[in-house]
């Protein structure tokens, strides 16, 4: 049955109405506010694909049977029907049998025991049966232990990886884990059976002093590449020492920086003004000073004037008073040259005379408007040298203290995130050497994280990297697969020293990548990905808008990249600006009155 997804969900019981809802191929988004019964759905599919955990009490919702739809891309269909009982206590209990009903060649129609009673007379059970639907027909024994033990694969083993249940998809482990083992040798095993033909070479016993031989050489290895790197550790060290280490934030500090610097700029603009004002007001009293002068000159030519025709009109009245003799030289006047200049004198004398108070007014207008001039020349000289004091004294020392601070703080930021990496990666040679140290103790041993091969392993460590970087993740450098832990690391730090909300969003894209990688590559292929709010934890980010544009970055990649597999993602909101609508979105209200209220028709989840 290639190329199977889900359909349908459903739930029913006695006295409520039937509540269902379709899914189809691609993204699907069930969103709305919390207690709607968003989870109730993939706690359905998890129940239905074999579950323990049961999705409802049906004395309190009133539903207990469920029902799953599954259909094939030639469209075959296959349904699972599975109900819920309740003991003389109320409390809910998963039932051990599941009914098919099918029409595909591949998986028969009847009842199936959801746990294997180890009974190979007995009909297969549901677990097993279910992993026909990617093409497993017969009995697979997987490696589950360094030991070399094997265990049958079953349904259960891998399907956590495609459904990251909500108290599950913040782990601080890596999604290949199973919560229900202790140890990662299986879950490897199967993946790598699910990816590549053959899977896992088996247990290959090596001769102990082999063994030995080549631990202690690979010790010796990893000793010698960290010497160089411990050197550069403690360089970084030294030189943290002597920078500042009190938390500190850069953005505000940048912020104060470009604030002081648009301050010193609007200062020297201020200046420049001011020194332009100057010149005027020089330039101005200057010229006020020439007019005054020569104002002052034509006064004296004035004076002088009114002086010349006073003397002629003296001597023209003495000249009346003694016409025959001259009063000067006391000589004799002939008759005939005796003419007065009276009227014509005295015309003068008034014509000089006004001009001379015209010009006695404009020079005090001019001397006024000189000495304003000089009251403002020394005015704007003031702010000049206020200023200056300013610029110099305040601006600039403050302007070039926050840009040392600045600069420093960066070296240090820089210097930290270096040793952060290197004494990561530092961490990293001294697990590898811890490892050897036990592989030495405990060979010979089953290694999966070893012997998964390398190819598939660099293939999902890049495929990683490129979507981690889609995705939008803030001040992405690198990503990619711890081999050791093999979880994702992101600028070389591993995931679980992330935040609940990185985490989820980190375990998501991983699921996200190995069920593309299967669907291409692998042998195998669920083809499904369950996503229980993935991030909504972002929501604690103190960087909303960082949070924000990680959200629809996600829904973005994974709706560009989904193709013909399924996702299904419950979330109580989604972003505004994605388009949605290659996707199936499916919204619950929590109102009656508005669209659907939530999944169950009939009954809230309580």
């Amino acid at each position: 049955m290639s190329g199977y997804y889900i359909s349908e969900i459903a739930a029913s019981g006695r006295g409520v109405r039937t509540s269902a809802i379709q899914f189809r191929q691609g993204v699907n988004i069930v969103y709305g506010p919390s207690n709607t019964g968003k989870s109730m759905i993939v706690k359905i599919i998890d129940y239905m694909f074999g579950g323990d955990g049961c999705p409802a009490n049906p004395n309190k919702t009133g539903y207990s049977d469920f029902r799953m739809r599954l259909r094939d891309d030639c469209g075959h269909e296959v349904s699972v029907a599975r109900s819920v009982e309740c003991d003389d206590d109320g409390n809910e209990r998963a039932a051990s049998k599941i009914i098919v009903s099918s029409n595909s060649d591949v998986i028969p129609s009847g009842n199936y025991s959801v746990k294997s009673s180890g009974k190979k007379s007995e009909r297969i059970d549901f677990k097993s049966l279910l992993l026909r639907l990617i093409g497993i027909e017969d009995e697979v024994r997987i490696v589950s232990s360094q030991a070399g033990k094997s265990a049958a694969l079953s349904w259960r083993v891998f399907f956590h990886q495609f459904c990251l249940k909500e108290d599950y998809i913040f782990t601080e482990r890596t999604i290949i884990d199973n919560p229900g083992y202790s140890s990662i040798t299986l879950n490897l095993n199967t993946l790598a059976y699910l990816a590549y033909e053959g899977g896992l070479e088996e247990l290959q016993v090596e001769d102990k002093k082999m063994v030995l031989a080549k631990s202690e050489a690979v010790r010796s290895y990893i000793a010698q590449r960290r010497v160089p790197l411990s050197m550069r550790i403690n360089e970084i060290r030294s030189q943290l020492d002597s920078l500042p280490t009190d938390p500190i934030d850069e953005m505000v500090l940048a912020q104060e920086l470009a604030d002081v610097s648009e301050r010193l700029s609007s200062a020297r603009r201020e200046a420049e003004s001011i020194f332009t004002g100057i010149v005027q007001a020089q330039s101005r009293i200057s010229q006020l000073g020439s007019l005054e002068e020569r104002y002052g000159q034509l006064k004296s030519q004035y004076e002088s004037d009114m002086n010349r025709l006073d003397f002629i009109l003296d001597g023209d009245k003495r000249l009346g008073d003694n016409a025959e003799r001259c009063p000067f030289c006391d000589g004799e006047i002939p008759a005939e040259e005796c003419v007065s200049y009276e009227e014509a004198c005295k015309a003068e004398k008034v014509k000089v005379a006004a001009q001379l108070q015209d010009l006695e007014s404009v020079l005090s207008e001019t001397h006024r408007d000189f000495e304003a001039e000089l009251d403002r020349l020394a005015e704007l000289e003031r702010q000049r040298d206020e200023l200056t004091i300013q610029i110099e004294d305040v601006l600039k020392p403050d302007r070039d203290n926050l840009s040392e601070m600045l600069e420093v703080y960066k070296a240090a930021s820089s210097l930290q995130a270096e040793i952060e990496i290197l004494e990561s990666l530092d961490e990293e040679y001294g697990q590898d050497i811890r490892l050897e140290m036990q592989r030495e103790a405990d060979a010979p041993k089953f290694d999966a994280k070893k012997l998964f091969r390398d190819d598939v392993f660099d293939d999902l460590s890049n495929l990683v990297s490129s979507a981690v970087e889609r995705c939008g993740y803030p001040d992405f450098r690198f990503a990619g697969l711890n081999r050791a832990t093999f979880d994702v690391t992101v600028n070389g730090k591993d995931k679980k020293f992330e935040g609940k909300g990185y985490r989820g969003f980190l375990n998501s894209i991983f699921a996200f990548v190995l069920m593309k990688y299967l669907d291409e590559y692998g042998k195998h292929a669920p083809r499904m990905l369950i996503l229980d709010s993935p991030i909504l934890s972002l929501k604690e980010s103190k960087q909303e808008g960082v949070a924000e544009g990680m959200k629809s970055s996600m829904l973005s990649y994974m709706l560009d990249q989904c193709g013909n597999c399924q996702v299904i993602i419950v979330e109580n909101e989604i972003p505004d600006d994605v388009d949605f609508s290659a996707a199936n979105l499916i919204e619950f209200t929590k109102n009656e009155s508005i669209g659907r209220c939530g999944f169950l028709l009939d009954q809230l989840i309580l």
